[in-house]
């Protein structure tokens, strides 16, 4: 006991008091540290399920086109005059959100994937349902018929093979960003 003789207990008190706060703000250092982890994990959570919805409203924009072309088209066999504005407003919509996509795109998304869904929906759009507009507005039926049968449903497969590869790999991420904080 000789041993903390030599020790006042204010000496003593105040180096427990260092101690303490030396170890609160190694505390406070590491909460910051892991809210800010967590923090990065929601951003890209949020960016991941945009990148998602943006996807699947563009998707739903193609169905729809296709839906509101079909029947225009019926119409127009039936030797009415058919309203093409529905289907138009419909493409403009899934042009938007190419575009959309585009500005989000590669975001924490794997690049090659992100570059696989943007060149899929483009042809698409561009070589598929463009096409297939002006084919029913201005060409036969016949074409449009058989643009309508042959090149947009390749194109389309295409697409929805690379969106759903999207959705699988962002499904992924977002499990891993809830379990270990990142992705």
């Amino acid at each position: 006991m000789r041993l903390l003789q030599n020790f006042t207990i204010r000496m003593v008190m105040l180096t427990i008091l260092g101690l303490f706060c030396l170890l609160w703000s190694g505390v406070g250092l590491y909460s910051v540290h892991a809210l800010s982890e967590v923090s990065e994990g929601n951003d890209i959570d949020r960016h991941l399920v945009r990148q998602m919805t943006v996807l699947s409203q563009g998707n739903d924009q193609y169905f729809r086109f296709v839906t509101r072309l079909s029947r225009a088209m019926d119409v127009k066999i039936g030797g009415g005059t058919p309203d093409f504005a529905p289907a138009r407003q419909s493409l403009e919509n899934m042009r938007q959100k190419l575009e959309e996509m585009k500005a989000l795109s590669p975001g924490p998304m794997n690049p090659d994937i992100s570059r696989e869904v943007l060149s899929n929906w483009q042809a698409l759009l561009e070589k598929g349902v463009v096409l297939q507009m002006q084919l029913a507005q201005q060409g036969s039926l016949t074409a449009w018929s058989e643009h309508a049968s042959t090149v947009t449903p390749a194109l389309s497969r295409a697409f929805g093979a690379s969106a759903e590869r999207f959705s699988h790999e962002a499904g992924a991420m977002l499990d891993n960003t809830r379990v270990d904080g990142r992705w």
